[in-house]
This record gives C-alpha cells, structure tokens and sequence, in this order.
C-alpha cells in the first residue's frame, strides 16, 4: 500500500464510489430512452424517476471537492494529471468511433475532441476546472472571513440557488456555477468548523432518512395527482434537481456520516475510488451513451418488463466495474508518463517566460543606473 493511499480515510472513499453509483444509475435512467409520459402511474415509471439520483452524486463530489482543497490547494501536476485523462479517453474514444463509424466524425466534434474544457464535452470537468482555478481566491475568503460573515455568505447562496429554484421552480442567474461555489464552501465549512450541527451523527442520520423518504413519496405524490390533474403529470422529477432542497439535505448529510465515521483504510475501496472519475469519463463521452444503453444494453425494452430493477442493477454494476478496470489499466500504464510530460511542457513555458521577465527587469535596472550617471 502507498503511502498516499494509507493516509486517505476510506469512509470517504467510499462515499465518492456511492456517488458515482448514483450518476451511473442516473444516466442509466436518462439516456436510456425511457418514454414516460404515456405512462400515468406504475413501479416502473416510478423505478426509473426514483433512478434519477446523478445531481446528488454531483453534489458530493463538490462537497468533497471543497473540504480538501479548501486545505491543500491545487497543485499543478493534479491538474496535469486531470487534463490528461480527460484528454486521454477523449481522443482515444474519438480515434475508435471514427474508425468503426466514420460517419460520426465531423469537424465539429474533432474540435469538441480536442479541446473538451472549451467545447463542454464533459460540462462536470468544464465547470470543475473553473472552480479549481478560483479556488484559492476562495480560500483566502474561508481563511480570513469570520463565522458570522460565513454562515451569512452561506444562507444568501443557500436561499437563491436552492430554496427559490426548489419551490419557485426558477433558476437564478450564473446557478450552475454558483451552486459549485456553494457546494465548495458547504465542503469547506466541515474543514474550517468540524464542531458543528451536522456533524452530530443523530442529526445528520434523521436529515438523511427525511430527505431521501420525502424525494421518494413525492414522486409517487406527483405521479398520482397526475393521473387526478393534468397539470401535475409527469412532474414526478420535480425534486431531483441538483438546486433541490432534498437533494442538498441528503448529500449534506452522508457527507457528515462518511466524516464522523471510523476512519479506516482500505485499500481496495481506495483503488476503486481513484477510478471513479475514469468511469465518468468512459461512460458519459457524448459517443459512448447511445451505444452503451441503447446498442449494447437495450434497456428502453426492458421498461415493461418485471424485471427491471434487477435488470437496472446488474447492468450498472458491468458498466462501473468495466469501466474501472479499463481506468485502472491506464492508470498503471500510461497515466504518469503522460501527466509528466504535460507538466514538464508547461514547466518548459514557464521558464522561459520567467527567464524573459528576469531579463526584461535586469535591462531596466541596468538602463535606470546608466541614467542616474
């Protein structure tokens, strides 16, 4: 075992495979090719609403994302290796699908190829990389600002990116990244303020079981008032959104309950959690969708089927675990080399520039003294 990996708390660990379970359920669901709405009310329907958990998988990835970085900080060669992975699977999926369906390939697409950040083709990484470049601007408010001033910066971005969008059913301006923001210094406020209310494990477990038993009994609610009201048909989703009250309350609370747990250290659970942003990458490549729940797995058929459940269950645990053991094959083959030689070409630059600089000051300081005489 590393030692990077003896020091990471498993129970945390842990909780980032729980939430990417959650986003490959969710995509499960989404991209699947479900046909709802001629369906007024059945398990099934309610199954694949229920299913739709990928916002709370989300939204502990940036709580998590907060409570360490708001700490360490970024450094370079974790970006190195991030945009290299990212890079990695974008091409190499690109590469393949152009040779086996060259009709897929477009200008268009090699440019979202590429340069994915830019063109959003992971919009998750789009937005997470502009949070870690703002990050240590975010730092220095957590580090300086007082416990009033925060709890009070926390209340205001709680009530317009997640009380109004979850009971007005309208999205403030700049949400998306706004809620990354919020959800980093919701992380953070666990770092900076370990002691607080819900940290208590009682309190935290009860918040967990409330929200999620309220997200579940409001879809049956929705759905069933559907079949009464027309107007309340196939609003069944209405609180699963990443700016949802219950969805906040329950990624709040198993973050709390992964943090006051035991810590321990397991090694396989840490392998396995290195390799959850590698599952995201494979199955969520704009190439890789229609293919994996539609071509291979064919799961629309499946939405009348009593099978289902079970059938949702074994295909999301072939997708998660093949997709693990391809990110693991990278990771102990080409992952280093690849990320070393991006950092050392970005130290390249760098140093030049920094050479330049030197220079340029050393020629103005030299001009001034010449002047002087």
């Amino acid at each position: 075992m590393s030692c990077e990996q003896s020091k990471r708390n498993s129970s945390i660990e842990l909780l980032r495979i729980i939430a990417m379970l959650c986003i490959v359920v969710s995509h499960f669901c989404i991209h699947g090719g479900f046909d709802l709405e001629p369906v007024q009310f059945s398990f099934n329907k309610l199954l694949i609403q229920w299913g739709r958990l990928g916002d709370l998988g989300v939204d502990i990835f940036i709580i998590i994302t907060g409570y360490f970085l708001s700490e360490k900080g970024t450094k370079l060669k974790q970006l190195c290796n991030l945009f290299t992975q990212v890079w990695f699977y974008s091409i190499t999926i690109f590469i393949v699908f152009s040779i086996f369906f060259p009709e897929k390939a477009s200008f268009d697409v090699l440019l979202k190829t590429i340069f994915p950040t830019i063109f959003k083709a992971y919009w998750f990484f789009t937005a997470y990389v502009v949070l870690t470049l703002i990050s240590p601007l975010l730092n220095l408010f957590i580090k300086n600002t007082s416990k009033k001033i925060y709890i009070y910066m926390l209340i205001v971005m709680i009530a317009l990116w997640v009380v109004i969008p979850t009971f007005a059913r309208q999205n403030m301006y700049g949400e998306v990244f706004s809620q990354f923001i919020m959800l980093y210094l919701i992380g953070a406020y666990f770092r900076k303020y370990p002691e607080n209310f819900f940290t208590n494990k009682t309190t935290a477990t009860i918040l967990a079981i409330v929200c999620f038993a309220l997200l579940l009994l409001s879809t049956v609610a929705l759905d069933f008032l559907g079949t009464k009201i027309s107007i309340f048909a196939n609003h069944g989703g209405l609180f699963y959104s990443r700016t949802s009250l219950l969805v906040i309350g329950i990624a709040v609370a198993l973050f709390s309950l992964a943090l006051t747990a035991p810590t321990f250290s397991n090694r396989f659970i840490n392998e396995v959690s290195t390799c959850t942003f590698g599952v995201y990458l494979i199955h969520e490549h704009f190439f890789m969708r229609d293919l994996i729940w539609d071509k291979i797995f064919h799961v629309a058929d499946f939405f009348s089927s009593p099978w289902l459940f079970v059938y949702m269950i074994g295909v999301v645990c072939v997708v998660f675990v093949v997709c693990t053991l391809i990110e693991l094959i990278r990771k102990k083959t080409i992952s280093v080399p690849l990320s070393n030689l991006l950092y050392k070409f970005i130290l390249f630059f760098t140093s030049i520039f920094t050479k330049k600089e030197k220079a340029n000051n050393t020629s103005t300081i030299r001009d001034g003294n010449e002047n002087e005489k």
